[in-house]
């Protein structure tokens, strides 16, 4: 209870992600901006979605690379990040529709040195 307190103090700017996106704007924006700017992308129709209804998904909008985990978004500008390859997955049966699949794992690096690095599945 004294952490939802902690977070709610300042007007939300004490919450995790709310320092997160703080750091993905400029001088002049502050972290409501970004979200606002997040969630205009993520109502569009033409955003990329994948992971089960219930748990981890990975979002792709326009300029926004986001993972979602059990407690924490991990959030990323497209223009400040470098995609790379770090593994790949065979697996001879899914368990979705019983034929073979591979997972691929992409590591997210930002330029931005507040961002933490965070991979795709």
């Amino acid at each position: 209870m004294l952490t939802v307190y902690y977070w709610w103090r300042n007007k939300w700017n004490n919450h995790p992600i709310a320092r997160q996106l703080a750091h993905l704007g400029d001088a002049d924006n502050n972290w409501r901006s970004v979200a606002a700017s997040i969630n205009i992308e993520f109502r569009r129709i033409d955003k990329f979605m994948s992971g089960p209804p219930t748990g981890r998904k990975i979002i792709v909008t326009d300029s926004w690379v986001m993972k979602t985990s059990t407690y924490f978004v991990y959030v990323a500008h497209q223009n400040d990040i470098h995609l790379t390859l770090a593994a790949s997955e065979e697996h001879s049966i899914s368990y979705e529709n019983m034929t073979s699949v591979q997972f691929i794992h992409i590591d997210v690096n930002s330029a931005n040195p507040n961002i933490s690095k965070f991979t795709l599945r």
